[in-house]
């Protein structure tokens, strides 16, 4: 019986043992394909800036609801601004301000409460809840503003 028992033993020592050779040749050879991989992404792009005298690189799509809110500026239209001193201190303050609440591809400030809530993915259309519009109390609350200042900016900007 005790013989038995040593030959259990036995076979589970030397079936672990295999298992843990069998995780590093896998490990060794994931590693080595994707040595692989980069070199030939890095020829291809060599390649690439050969032909066209350009470096490229090579991304990922990244999931429309991944990742930080993105906001991008207008970067000439503000530096002309700027240049023939159009816009007020009060409102260069409030344009800098309200950017993090402005929705991507629209001319939408949205509540603070929506704009950094986290979306859900594989939305439904049907099923997807709009963010809710910023009141003008909404936005003077989110830039540290009276209602009354943040009035006057906007109607001036709107005037501009």
């Amino acid at each position: 019986m005790d013989k038995n028992k040593n030959n259990i033993v036995n076979l589970q020592e030397k079936l672990a043992e295999a298992e843990r050779k069998a995780r590093l040749k896998d490990l060794t050879q994931t590693s080595n394909s994707s040595k692989e991989l980069s070199d030939i992404q890095k020829s291809l792009l060599d390649l690439m800036q050969e032909i066209t005298g350009e470096k490229h690189f090579i991304g990922k799509e990244k999931d429309i609801f991944a990742g930080e809110p993105f906001n991008q500026t207008m970067h000439r239209n503000l530096d002309l601004l700027t240049r023939i001193n159009y816009l007020t201190t009060a409102e260069e303050s409030f344009l800098f301000r309200i950017q993090a609440y402005l929705e991507f591809k629209s001319n939408v400030i949205i509540c603070r409460e929506d704009k950094f809530k986290k979306k859900r993915k594989n939305v439904v259309e049907d099923d997807y809840e709009l963010p809710k519009a910023a009141t003008v109390s909404d936005i003077a609350e989110m830039i540290g503003k009276s209602r009354e200042k943040t009035s006057l900016i906007m109607n001036s900007l709107k005037k501009k």
